[in-house]
């Protein structure tokens, strides 16, 4: 039991500092400062999510073969040298170098940490705990965001905006002490199955019904990503100052937080988790929409209320979705078919994040948001009757 708790809090901890991202409310406002524009500054993310999409799997099949917490330092360390380059950085060229180095780095920690902690507990017999642990775990990450965001943008507005980057770089490395000292995985063995990779993979993917639950999860990640990273542009066209950036980023993530702790309310409301997610997140851009039309004072409150939307949404997401991927897999591939789930997603954000951009500046943030919300319920509905009227059932284990 002592063995399951360190794990647990040592799994915590490590989300506490690997995502005490500095620098993340003032990322775009920094891009913009060196002379980009925000068509550029988004596309930058276009380069990152398709380097995570292509180094998904590969990373998936890394942590699989090689080991989950290899992947969890070698990422940290790596997501840290990235920080560190944009901090330092002044040229696009510099900046799309650090995120391909993110975007690889990413693809080593995401699957890997939520992997490592399924399989342990899994092996204790104490699986049941999975779904609350990550939701914790989750809540950790927005702690972390919310705590180090606010802190971060005061200290870019009294010194300079290249400075959370490199704080950021610092506070990541450190994560990887407690990857060192508190993740353990006695438990892993690399995938020594006659069946094929490929073939474990295809099983899992071809499942009744599977299909369905991933494309879903792109889009929502698609639309929960765009909600992200629409905050700062959505202040600066509301004219909020720089200074209360932080602030407000951090009250968001601490909705999260609170929505992550309690995700299990989900299941209990009618059509389950998939209807809950398509009915927040469609709702939560018509409401940025009618603040950006409105604007102002009463503008900002309602924006702020679509963005407090936004994050309980964001607060279910990831919980949900790990779990329905690692209760639906099998342990050899389990973090491999993860980084397929989410390689659907970041290849379609990729290719919207631009799009985002272009639409803001040319049809305004109104438009922008009521357009997204729009589409969003018009996709992600359907494919929650579809999910809903057909059963998806675990892999029979060998």
């Amino acid at each position: 039991m002592l063995d399951t708790t360190k794990l647990i809090y040592g799994f915590f901890i490590y989300r506490l500092f690997r995502y005490s991202y500095f620098h993340v409310a003032i990322g775009l406002v920094y891009f913009q400062s060196v002379g980009l524009s925000l068509s550029q500054a988004l596309s930058l993310e276009s380069i990152y999510y398709i380097t995570k999409a292509v180094s998904d799997v590969p990373g998936g099949y890394f942590a699989d073969r090689i080991g989950r917490k290899t992947s969890l330092i070698t990422g940290s360390l790596l997501c840290a040298a990235a920080y560190g380059i944009m901090g330092l950085g002044s040229t696009y060229a510099v900046f799309a170098l650090a995120e391909i180095m993110l975007g690889v780095a990413m693809s080593l920690a995401t699957t890997s940490d939520s992997a490592l902690l399924y399989d342990e507990l899994e092996a204790r017999g104490e699986v049941k705990r999975y779904e609350q642990v990550e939701g914790t775990g989750w809540a950790m990450r927005n702690l972390g965001f919310g705590a180090a965001s606010a802190v971060g943008a005061w200290i870019a507005a009294a010194t300079s905006l290249a400075v959370p980057f490199l704080i950021s770089a610092v506070v990541i490395s450190v994560s990887v002490l407690f990857v060192l000292f508190f993740l353990h995985e006695p438990h892993f063995h690399e995938n020594r199955k006659k069946t094929p990779w490929f073939s474990m993979i295809g099983r899992v993917l071809t499942q009744p019904g599977f299909f369905l639950i991933i494309l879903f999860f792109a889009i929502t990640f698609i639309a929960v990503r765009i909600g992200f990273w629409a905050f700062q542009p959505m202040l600066e066209y509301l004219q909020v100052e720089l200074g209360y950036y932080g602030v407000l980023f951090g009250i968001m993530l601490g909705i999260s937080l609170l929505s992550a702790l309690r995700v299990r309310w989900v299941k209990t409301m009618t059509g389950g988790p998939w209807s809950v997610l398509a009915l927040l997140i469609s709702v939560c851009f018509i409401v940025l929409a009618a603040g950006a039309y409105l604007g102002g004072i009463v503008g900002l409150v309602i924006v702020l209320l679509g963005f407090a939307i936004h994050s309980v949404a964001q607060g279910v997401y990831d919980p949900v979705m790990r779990k329905e991927i690692n209760t639906l897999s099998e342990g050899p591939v389990r973090a491999s078919t993860m980084a397929v789930a989410t390689m659907l997603g970041n290849i379609g954000f990729a290719v919207v994040a631009p799009v985002y951009g272009w639409s803001v500046e040319s049809y305004g943030q109104g438009a922008s948001m009521l357009a997204i919300g729009l589409m969003v319920a018009v996709v992600s509905v359907p494919l929650c009757f579809a999910i809903n009227a057909r059963a998806v059932l675990p892999v029979a284990a060998e």
